[in-house]
């Protein structure tokens, strides 16, 4: 299963909006994520996001991102 990294950041939106400050959500960033698996790439945004990402392991086994 292959899925764009910025529709799984789509997805995201809604826990990251609720969970975050306001400020910080406004605030524009660059990411530097190659396309991998999700079970990297996710941990890897919310390192650089700084922010935490709750997401169930094997949904995301399987799960390739791009750029």
């Amino acid at each position: 299963m292959k899925i764009s990294f910025s529709k799984l950041v789509l997805q995201s939106t809604a826990l990251v909006s609720i969970m975050a400050p306001l400020a910080a959500v406004a605030q524009q960033r660059t990411f530097d994520l190659p396309s991998q698996s999700a079970t990297k790439s996710v941990p890897e945004f919310a390192r650089q996001a700084g922010i935490q990402i709750v997401a169930p392991g094997k949904k995301l086994r399987g799960v390739t991102t791009s750029e």
